[in-house]
Parts: C-alpha cells; structure tokens; sequence
C-alpha cells in the first residue's frame, strides 16, 4: 500500500453511511483504492510522513479536530493526544517526524486567530472573484467570502485586508454579463449569470437569489465607505437596475417569481423564502445608500408576506416552510401556472425548512429590526427565532432542520447550520468555532471566515498561547516552544509568518 507514484484523495462525506473515506489513486493503473474510512468524522487535511505512513487531520462530532497517524501497510491508527483545553491550528509532516501546533487562551483571541488562519491559508488571492459565476462560485463562495473580509476589515483596520477587498470587488463587478458576451431576456448585461440551475445546464440566467448575494457583498462594501465613490456608484447603479429588472416578476403580493416559459423547471412558480429574502438583504443595504422609500416599501411587503406565513408554537418558538405555501398545495395544468412543469401534486412538509437555508430567512428578520423601526418585527419575533435553534442545536450537535426534526431527528457537529445563525448568540454553536472548522458544505465552504469574524469583539482582549511540539517518527517528543499574542498585529504576523513558511 506504499504512496510511490500515487496521490490521496478524500471522499467527504457519505451521508446515507455517515462515513469518509481516503483513497489512492494510482497514476500508472489508474485505480482509485479504499485505504482508511471513519464514521462521523470529516477529514480535513493529509501529510505524507513516509511511503507508508500519513498524517491525517479530522473534524468531526467530538467538536474538535483530531490528529492521527495511519500506518497504510496494516491500516492501524494511532490517534495523538492534545491538551484538553488546546485547540489543534495545524500539523504537518516533516522527513523525520510530525509537528503539532495548538492555541490556547481566551475564546476571543482564537476567534481573531480562526479568522485570519482561514483567510491566509484557504481564501488569499483573488482565484474565483475574477472568474465566472457559471457554477455559482461568486455569488455562494466569493461574495460570502467578501462579507468575511469586511467584517475583519471593519474591526481591525487591516490595510492588506482592505486592498483585498477592493481588488475582489472589481473584480467581480468585471465579470458581468455584458464583459462574457451574454445579454438575453433572463441575463441582462448588467447583471451576473450561472448556468447551473437551468435545465440544459448551459443557458446562462441572472437569477434573484444569485445576483441578491452578490449586490448584497458588494452594497456592505459600499455602506462601509470600503471603495472609491465612483465604485460605489456604480455598484448602486447596477443594484437600481437590477430592481427594475426583478419587479417585472413581482406579483404584487409579497411574492417574487420565475419567468414564465424561461430555461427553468418551475418556471411561473413563487421562488422559495431564502431567495426572495436573500434579495431583500440587498435592498436593505441599497435603501441605506439612497433612503429611496421604493425600496423600503418593496423589503416591508416581502416581510410582511413571509411573516405572515410563520410556525409560531405554543412556546412562541418561530419557525417557518423552505417554500410559501402555495407551493405546497400544488396545481395542475388548468391553473396554467408552469410550461416546464405544469402539474405537481400537494405535499405536506414536516421537517421544514434547513438550517443552512434558513440562515438567510433569520439574518432578513434580524436585519429588517435593526434597519426599520415600523413595529413589523420586534424583539420578541428575535426571541421566537432564537428559541428555535433549541430545536436543531444542542450538546450533541446539530440537526439539518430547523424543526429539529430531519434525518430522523438525529444530530451531528457535521451539520453546520447556515452562517448567518451565528448572529444569534447560541452558546453551543458559539463553542464550535473557538476550534478551525470544517468544510463540510462546499457550496457555503467560504461564509465560515464570517462566523469566526463575526464572533471576534474587538472591545475585547486577546490572549493567546501558539505551542509548537515537534516528535519523532515514533511519537517521541523532541522540542516544545510557545509564543504569546496579545495583539491583532501580532495575530497577523503570525500567521502570516506560518503561512511562508508553507
């Protein structure tokens, strides 16, 4: 089972078996061979020590990342022990051993720590802001990635960071439709378009949600004053035309659709409540740049009519459908609703909504409080949202639904809820990210630099302790060092420092 002329490859994760598997691939025969699997766990990284040992890193329903050694020729692991109170930054293999490097301290100097390690180590450079959104990758990677950044930027006043952030905001503004070639009646030049949802998987659409979190990122970077006036002008120009463009599939009644006869299975069908109240974000941030009240008016009734269709339980917990219910009592060909799909039977939903889409519901509801102060949403309607997160958070992890109820009703750390859910404040996903995290959804794999961000109080202290521990290949240790942080200079330069040396 030597490594000779192979390379590893990760299968993360099956979810019917709960399982990942690690595999080599060899390049001469061409086979892809099962050499390790674990259940419940995510593996993160891999380090070669030998032509018969790794290093492998895990993440998984322990809420912490595990280091172990697995001997390929009798597939023994061998897990290596870390402090109890220490969280695991990295570790790598060298020729003559391993090295483990962890953090100490208080919770806010590691979510400082998380954040920037995520941004060096995973998302420097600008390899997706200047591409396509063809496969998504701007409006679900860049732009969650983009609102990470500005939140850094925001508490610590990084420079680098803030050059970052232009740079990625011009870049994606470069890549519009009208810079591809492409202009149709489902993808305006001005707009960005994906080909992924559409039925041929090839005909390009500017779709509500998509180009929603995509103004949405580069609004924030205008409301921070982040860009240059005339970026910013743009970037509200562009945000303008898109409403006009939208309202021409706006019912009336609180309620976006899809073009009737367009390249997409529902077309003429209500879109979910993330994707409408995904938009409504970037209205709200387009109504502060402009105090335009047409905006306002339009975010009021996408959440009155959201509102108003609210699970709200005899403990006042809040919860809500993926779809508005018109979508659930189905229709037939005589409604003459959908060319592509012209009947679908009623279907009763008892899970509800997931916790990664509703995300995005729960950060409109949070918003439009903070923003407007029409007696639409309260506190209390706060309160019933984060009540419901007693439902799929726990000691124990995580459900995929915010009923609690999905996949049977069991939990795993694996089932990361929705990034914007870290706005409300639950103890137990607030543990989760004193530790780096997993990349478990890769779709969302960039939104996890703002969770770390966001929870990082820039009124607080940092305290931090950096062990280096480096052992021999038969587990002896050979030297321990430790560093002390107490600043956000010294955070960066720091990672920065082990991000060279990569």
């Amino acid at each position: 089972m030597a490594l000779t002329n192979s390379f590893l490859v990760f299968s993360n994760l099956d979810l019917e078996k709960n399982v990942s598997t690690l595999y080599k691939y060899n390049l001469d025969k061409k086979e892809l061979t099962p050499i390790f699997d674990k259940t419940g766990i995510y593996f993160k990284e891999a380090g070669i020590l030998n032509d018969e040992e790794i290093l492998l890193q895990s993440w998984g329903d322990s809420n912490k990342t595990g280091v172990s050694l697995i001997d390929l020729v009798s597939g023994i692991e061998k897990i290596l022990d870390i402090k109890e109170n220490d969280d695991l930054l990295e570790a790598y293999a060298n020729v003559d051993g391993y090295t483990l490097i962890t953090a100490s301290g208080n919770r806010n100097g590691k979510y400082l720590l998380n954040a920037i390690y995520n941004y060096y180590k995973f998302q420097y450079g600008e390899p997706f802001s200047a591409a396509n959104d063809f496969a998504g990758r701007i409006s679900w990677n860049e732009s969650a990635r983009l609102e990470g950044l500005i939140e850094i930027y925001k508490k610590t006043g990084n420079k680098e960071v803030e050059a970052t952030i232009v740079a990625a905001v011009e870049n994606i503004l470069s890549v519009r439709n009208e810079y591809l070639g492409i202009n149709t009646v489902d993808a305006p030049k001005f707009l960005w378009s994906t080909k992924k949802y559409s039925l041929d998987q090839r005909t390009p659409r500017s779709d509500l949600v998509d180009n929603g979190q995509i103004l949405y990122s580069l609004l924030k970077a205008a409301n921070y004053n982040i860009v240059s006036d005339e970026t910013k002008d743009k970037i509200v120009h562009i945000a303008e035309q898109a409403y006009d463009y939208f309202n021409e599939q706006y019912d009336g009644k609180g309620h976006y659709t899809w073009r009737k006869g367009s390249c997409f299975y529902l077309d003429g069908i209500e879109l979910p409540w993330n994707q409408q109240n995904d938009y409504a974000l970037s209205l709200i941030e387009l109504y502060k740049l402009t105090s335009n009240d047409k905006y306002y008016k339009r975010i009021k009734d996408l959440m009155s009519s959201f509102k108003e269709e609210w699970i709200i339980n005899q403990d006042n917990t809040i919860m809500w459908h993926y779809w508005p219910m018109v979508f659930y009592e189905g229709w037939d060909e005589k409604d003459n609703k959908s060319i592509n799909t012209p009947k679908r039977e009623e279907q009763i939903d008892k899970v509800l909504e997931d916790t990664v889409h509703a995300a995005i519901n729960a950060k409109f509801i949070m918003e439009y409080h903070n923003t407007f102060d029409d007696g639409l949403i309260t506190s209390s309607d706060l309160d019933g949202v984060k009540k419901a997160m007693d439902y799929f958070c726990s000691k124990d992890g995580f459900n995929a639904n915010i009923s609690g109820l999905g996949k049977e009703g069991s939990k795993s750390y694996l089932s990361l809820p929705g990034v914007w859910w870290v706005e409300y404040e639950n103890q137990y996903l607030a543990d989760l990210y004193s530790n780096l995290g997993h990349f478990a959804y890769p779709d969302f794999d960039y939104s996890i630099l703002y969770r770390y961000a966001y929870l990082y109080d820039e009124n607080e202290e940092i305290s931090l302790t950096i062990t280096k521990d480096v052992y021999s290949l038969n587990g002896t240790l050979r030297s321990s060092s430790s560093e002390q942080i107490y600043s956000i200079d010294a955070v960066f330069d720091y990672v920065e420092e082990i991000i060279r040396r990569e």
